[in-house]
């Protein structure tokens, strides 16, 4: 009966969007940056409203906006872009986010001229995958595939259980790959994915953990809940735990070959820097690109706030290095230059 009304309670748990749609004229991502700002103040003034594709997915566009001699780049909702224009990032969320915080990572992209389409996944479909994860997981694929032509330079960029969510969108893409008359559709997909972010990812051991944090907090509502979730995967096998371990296997053995980086902490227990750097070491051996990036001391998902400047610089150079973005050497020099002050500090 508990178990039953706490399941209840996560089904009712999603973030309900606003369905606005106001159009403007776009104009070409193709001014270069200004300089690259730390300070991120998210208000819900200023956060555009999104185009919502559905329930989990929604869509914010990206523009120019011209001060002066300068240009700068701004979240902005109109019909759409030019074809090819502008690269995509997706944002596989943490449960339960906020809009603020998500908020904070959509403007690093927004700055590098990328339109972002965020990703959300509710407890519940967490929980009951055939009926939640998954059809998530179809829903970002056929967006992909349909949108391949206006977004041929994709990135993802996942937050703590948003790698399992894109994991089933892994299976998803696995399966069209090894047909025996392969879709087409799933090969360009794959050729447009041009890397991959994790941060503070969760592999199936730490789901009960991280999904009665994400919905309790900590305390003993918390340990409860997370006893009834492993009851619950232990008891629906077929439901649910035989879902996780297929997309945790997809995961692991991914069928992309882009770059990877990957954001960690030695502190956060959800986000395993063993189990993730057992993954890197796979992917490795499949002659993925992947850096590893572990700081001491932050929180799950928690690391921009701990450590913005260096989260920022991550993130650039990673851009850079898979030739998306906008990068004005001058504000790469002077943003490097101070946080190579600030390691000085530290070391001193």
């Amino acid at each position: 009966m508990a178990f039953n009304r706490t399941l209840s309670r996560l089904a009712l748990s999603g973030n309900v969007m606003t369905h606005s749609h106001t159009a403007v004229m776009a104009r070409p991502c193709n001014a270069v940056v200004m300089a690259i700002d730390t300070r991120f103040k998210s208000t819900k003034s200023n956060m555009v409203k999104p185009v919502v594709i559905d329930k989990n997915l929604s869509l914010r566009y990206c523009q120019t906006t011209v001060t002066g001699d300068s240009h700068a780049f701004e979240p902005s909702l109109f019909v759409g872009p030019v074809e090819g224009s502008r690269p995509l990032v997706v944002l596989l969320s943490w449960l339960m986010a906020r809009e603020g915080n998500l908020e904070k990572y959509r403007s690093i992209y927004f700055k590098h001229g990328f339109d972002v389409l965020t990703v959300k996944t509710r407890p519940f479909e967490m929980l009951l995958p055939t009926m939640g994860s998954q059809r998530v997981a179809l829903n970002l694929f056929n967006f992909l595939k349909n949108k391949v032509s206006t977004y041929p330079n994709v990135l993802i960029h996942a937050f703590s259980v948003g790698a399992y969510q894109f994991s089933e969108m892994l299976c998803l893409l696995q399966e069209g790959l090894s047909r025996q008359e392969v879709d087409g559709s799933c090969e360009i997909v794959r050729k447009a994915i041009k890397g991959m972010i994790f941060d503070s990812a969760v592999d199936v051991d730490g789901a009960a953990y991280g999904i009665s944090r994400s919905v309790a907090g900590d305390g003993l509502s918390a340990d409860l809940l997370e006893k009834s979730i492993k009851g619950y995967m232990r008891a629906f096998h077929n439901v649910a735990t035989k879902h996780y371990e297929k997309s945790s296997k997809a995961f692991r053995n991914t069928p992309l070959r882009c770059p990877a980086l990957m954001l960690l902490s030695r502190e956060d227990r959800l986000g395993n820097p063993i189990n993730n750097t057992v993954v890197a070491d796979r992917w490795r051996e499949l002659g993925i690109d992947v850096t590893l990036k572990c700081w001491e001391k932050s929180r799950h998902v928690a690391h921009l706030h701990k450590y913005p400047d260096e989260y920022v610089y991550e993130v650039n150079n990673f851009l850079k290095r898979i030739n998306l973005g906008i990068h004005e050497q001058k504000d790469r020099d002077e943003f490097e230059m101070k946080f190579a002050a600030k390691k000085r500090v530290m070391v001193n």
